[in-house]
């Protein structure tokens, strides 16, 4: 009722049916009671059975019938959405969306650096402003072509399935359609050596007046190499090639005092 706003209030409710093993608790009745009227409250109907009763509705729904109009469409509780600067979650499935979601719903991010391989988004749900106090559901990362000028536009279509599964695909909005790879975090090591290696890069790009022709190439080289290992899952080549990037980084620190 409170996330239906001004749309709804208890007064307009004129029966609530008590169903759920929860119904039989004296507060739970004492406090909806208290919210719509004790004359308001159905105890008529068998709390267990009506959970039975609903659970072949859906089957009916799932099954024999899939367009059963009896059986209400379930909507998310819950925003998804993403981190974006400052910390901020930023909603890109708004709650009350009905599962499965009609039609992708789409937005568009933009290369944060010239060069860039990957973005990572992590995907959270919850209800706060804050993004990193949401449940982290996963990170979604997507392998971008070469040389993308800072500033590439990045069009992604996220979606739910019937099961609440998150659905998505990528494509460079600059009119040339291109298709991205997209893909949910592969565990946290893997996470972990992606987040260093576009650390890594930023680290380089902040240094780019700095870096020589001879030490450009040969960043580039380890870059690529750092890529082919992530894409192929070898962590300890990737391991092995940000070593030798933050090495690097650090003989140009020095080597301009």
């Amino acid at each position: 009722i409170r996330n239906a706003g001004e749309a709804m209030t208890p007064e307009q409710i004129d029966h609530v049916i008590l169903v759920g093993g929860s119904s039989y608790i004296p507060l739970v009745r004492k406090s909806l009671a208290e919210v719509f009227g004790e004359a308001k409250l159905v105890t008529t109907v068998d709390p267990l059975r009506s959970v039975a009763f609903g659970a072949a509705l859906l089957a009916a729904k799932l099954v024999a019938n899939p367009e059963c109009s009896m059986v209400t469409p379930e909507v998310t509780e819950v925003h998804y959405g993403t981190q974006t600067q400052g910390d901020k979650f930023e909603v890109i499935i708004p709650r009350g969306t009905t599962i499965p979601t009609p039609e992708p719903l789409t937005r568009c991010f933009r290369v944060s650096v010239h060069g860039l391989r990957r973005i990572g988004l992590p995907i959270y749900a919850g209800h706060d402003q804050v993004a990193s106090r949401n449940e982290l559901l996963a990170t979604l990362w997507l392998e971008l072509p070469e040389n993308l000028p800072a500033g590439t536009p990045v069009e992604i279509s996220f979606g739910l399935d019937r099961d609440g599964i998150l659905e998505f695909r990528a494509s460079l909005s600059d009119g040339s359609g291109t298709a991205i790879v997209t893909y949910l975090g592969r565990g946290a090591s893997r996470d972990r050596w992606e987040r260093k290696v576009d650390r890594l890069l930023r680290l380089k790009h902040a240094l780019r007046s700095q870096v020589t022709v001879e030490t450009e190439q040969r960043w580039q080289g380890l870059y690529a190499r750092a890529i082919q290992a992530l894409s192929g899952n070898d962590l300890h080549a990737a391991e092995g090639c940000a070593a030798e990037m933050e090495e690097l980084l650090q003989y140009v620190r020095r080597s301009q005092g």
